[in-house]
């Protein structure tokens, strides 16, 4: 009789039987806390778990550690040692924020490392528990979670170091016009003490917890206030000392669990503000400005949409603007909001071309701004110069800088217009004076054109319009944070930058003509094996033929062109070659087919609207559904023709629908979601393993 201790001893010795270059393929895919559970079980797994090699991937993984270093930066006997060294420096800490944290800082300091490295110097190094206690006692709060390890890790910055050597050093940055400049630093625990005392003394908040976070203490001030209570960041407007009027910086359904390390993950506005911060960052959003003497982080946008660009006879102009809180007024009745923007213009190095003429030069005369405020026109400005100067654009030179500023009684705005230019000079014009366009920047967050792409994105799958927090700002040209966030799911999607924004690849993504079905109501299959080529996914609930139904008929719309049903039935047939789980056959009459083919337009009965041409150029439904439709305001062909789609193609992609497949991220699969004029596609084992998946072997 076998023991029952003797049975549970068999799968240890079985596995020690992989030898260790299998142990640590294994254990790589399990985790740090898993290696050293393993590690317990007897002394040849310890030796493996403590391999070098497996701790260096935890430590990178995790900590993104090239080297083995504890959290003073100081050199570890091994990868191992520094990875406890840092979970025991952390310990206290939920390590999942821990990570999100440290990423922050790595990303930051990176960025900096290559563009703004003058700013390093003056951020702090991180503070001690002992210090985060002594604010917490001074200032009678409790801080949020996320903001104690973004200061472990980093002690804010020392205020104004670096503005002596020609550098306005704030990690925030800032903006100016005329006669202001804000260029805002993150503030030490020491310094956030002071100016929490100060402040208070002249504000009489509610309640103790409020403390200043950020601040611009340039001639003009502009203060950020941690509710440390709710861990809401705000911001001070113009009101700010007369009735302690400020504005939330992030929007308070993402804030979570700030005390509770218990409940799910931590995440308050100073994590989410420095996050969005350093991606704005990375992805040149705002970038490093030189400005006279200075060089400062810029918060102008520099790319769409809320930065506008338009070219005209060879003279380029880039504009935008951003808000300015600590100069608005929510008590005034018609100049409520105070919003900066900056003008940037050049001349091509081809010059200027104007009337079938070329000039090397052209010079500023007239401006003339269409100022608007929900879509209102406020204001309509025609005048000489800009700001009393008439710049000279010479051909490859730097841009011509200005900023000004401009208010409106309600957010969001626009701002478009036009520069009258002379060519040559305005004391020596060699032709006669003609117009630049200024293509419209948006004031706030609101861009035309943003409604369709909500439409878009909520057709696809990516937003919900019956969960938006804001119907109207759905239905409205609102550039929100669920718009922001449903972009970013939309270029993970399709393996595009995932910046959020609506840049040049995620635009022409967008127009490519595809699929009706949406991307994201489909079960993505996930692969644990060591064959990580699948890419298929399969619709919700998995909706399939019964085994019963593997023989499956289909017809043709009264309307569906004979020279096109020989390519329909090839699509079949290749399916059924390459699959072998089902045959396909024409049904006697198209009201007793399974599947059913046609071609439609616009609104066809479906509830599943076709675009005219381009857009959506076919759509198909889930298993027992059977019907699939072409629209026939486009271009179809068979075989490759380069004006045309080619319609086995598509084809073979919407009887995959029919069949239960959902949209593969694999481009090279017949399941992709769009396709080009011209293109062919055949079937892969992606579609193959699919069915499998779906149907068994």
């Amino acid at each position: 009789m076998i023991h029952q201790n003797q049975m549970a001893l068999k799968p240890a010795i079985a596995l020690e039987n992989v030898g260790g270059l299998a142990f640590n393929l294994i254990v790589s895919k399990l985790g740090p806390s898993e290696a050293a559970a393993v590690a317990c079980v007897n002394k040849r797994f310890k030796d493996w778990a403590s391999d070098e090699s497996l701790w260096s991937i935890f430590s990178f993984q995790e900590l993104r550690l090239s080297s083995p270093v504890d959290p003073l930066g100081n050199p570890c006997s091994s990868f191992k040692a520094a990875y406890g060294a840092w979970r025991q420096a952390y310990g206290m800490y939920p390590w999942p924020l821990v990570i999100r944290v440290k990423n922050v800082w790595d990303r930051i300091k990176s960025w900096l490392t290559d563009n703004f490295p003058e700013v390093l110097p003056t951020l702090c190094k991180g503070a001690s528990e002992a210090e985060l206690n002594e604010l917490e006692k001074a200032l009678k709060v409790r801080l949020p979670l996320p903001t104690r390890v973004l200061y472990r890790f980093c002690d804010g910055q020392q205020p104004c170091s670096g503005i002596r050597s020609g550098n306005l050093c704030g990690l925030i940055g800032g903006y100016s016009y005329y006669n202001f400049l804000v260029n805002v630093f993150l503030l030490p625990l020491n310094v956030i003490i002071k100016e929490t005392r100060d402040i208070t003394r002249s504000i009489k908040f509610n309640s103790p917890k409020y403390i200043v976070m950020a601040g611009s203490f340039t001639y003009t001030e502009k203060m950020f206030f941690l509710d440390c209570e709710a861990g809401q960041l705000y911001v001070g407007t113009k009101n700010l000392l007369f009735n302690q009027e400020m504005m939330p910086c992030v929007p308070n359904r993402l804030i979570r669990s700030v005390h509770d390390s218990r409940n799910g993950p931590q995440q308050d506005a100073m994590l989410l503000w420095l996050e969005e911060h350093v991606r704005r960052l990375e992805n040149g959003i705002i970038k490093l400005r030189e400005e006279g003497n200075y060089r400062s982080i810029s918060l102008f946008p520099e790319e769409a949409p809320m930065c506008s660009l338009a070219t005209t006879c060879g003279v380029q102009v880039r504009a935008s603007a951003v808000f300015a809180p600590e100069f608005s007024d929510f008590m005034e009745a018609t100049e409520k909001y105070m919003f900066a923007y900056s003008i940037r213009m050049s001349l091509k190095p081809e010059g200027c071309f104007v009337h079938g003429m070329n000039f090397d030069s052209c010079q500023l005369y007239w401006r003339h701004w269409i100022i608007k405020s929900n879509d209102n026109v406020v204001d309509d400005i025609n005048g000489e110069a800009v700001i009393g100067l008439h710049p000279l654009l010479l051909p490859g030179k730097k841009e011509f800088v200005y900023e000004s500023c401009t208010t409106s009684v309600s957010s969001p705005g626009s701002i478009e217009g036009s520069f009258t230019f002379v060519p040559g000079r305005l004391i020596d014009p060699k032709g006669t004076p003609f117009e630049v366009e200024v293509a419209r920047f948006p004031l706030g967050e609101k861009v035309k054109g943003i409604s369709r792409v909500k439409l878009y994105l909520s057709r696809f799958g990516y937003l919900n319009h019956q969960t938006y927090p804001n119907v109207k700002n759905f239905e409205e040209d609102y550039f929100d944070e669920e718009l922001e966030v449903a972009i970013k799911s939309y270029q993970v999607y399709y393996h595009l930058n995932a910046t959020g924004t609506l840049d040049a690849p995620t635009v022409l993504m967008m127009v490519k003509p595809r699929c009706g079905y949406p991307d994201k109501e489909t079960y993505q299959h996930r692969d644990f094996s060591l064959d990580i080529g699948s890419h298929y996914r399969l619709f919700p609930n998995r909706p399939k033929w019964p085994n019963r139904k593997r023989h499956l008929t289909y017809g043709f719309g009264s309307r569906f062109p004979i020279s096109f049903m020989p390519s329909i039935t090839r699509a079949f047939n290749r399916w059924a070659s390459a699959t072998q789980y089902f045959t396909f056959s024409i049904a006697k009459t198209s009201r007793s087919a399974d599947l059913k083919i046609s071609f439609a337009r616009r609104a066809h009965g479906d509830g599943a609207l076709f675009d005219g041409r381009g857009g959506v150029m076919a759509h198909a439904f889930t298993p027992m559904d059977g019907r699939l439709h072409f629209d026939v305001d486009d271009q179809w062909a068979v075989g490759s023709v380069q004006t045309a789609y080619d319609i086995e193609t598509v084809a073979l992609h919407e009887i995959g629908h029919l069949l239960g497949l959902g949209h593969s991220q694999y481009k090279n699969a017949i399941m992709w979601a769009t396709i080009s004029k011209g293109e062919t596609k055949g079937l892969t084992l992606d579609e193959i393993r699919g069915l499998r998946a779906l149907y068994g072997t």
